[in-house]
């Protein structure tokens, strides 16, 4: 398919000697291929107990079978402990990574 979104939760329950607390995350991907050449992946994930919000974007060319360029770009946020709205940003990375195959 050219087009797949997910929506995932996951929940645990911890009980320690230091105190129980309830882990959530949060997360959604959405993939787009615009051909099996080019495709864009975005993962957005949030965590209750860091508070952090992070949004992962990817794109994949294939030059030919097994020669690949990604970019990707990464931005995180930090949610404000006042008003739960406010999301402040924490960091933002960028990358490029080329892969090469060769067949003997």
């Amino acid at each position: 398919p050219r087009f797949i979104l997910q929506l995932n939760t996951n929940q645990t329950f911890a009980r320690l000697r230091q105190g129980n607390f309830i882990a959530r995350i949060y997360s959604t991907n959405v993939n787009y291929s615009h051909s099996p050449f080019l495709a864009f992946s975005n993962l957005i994930q949030y965590d209750n107990l860091s508070r952090n919000l992070g949004w992962q974007s990817r794109a994949r060319w294939t030059l030919r079978p097994g020669n690949d360029l990604f970019f990707v770009f990464s931005q995180g946020w930090i949610q404000d402990t006042v008003d739960r709205h406010r999301f402040s940003p924490q960091d933002s990375k960028v990358s490029a990574k080329f892969q090469y195959s060769s067949r003997f």
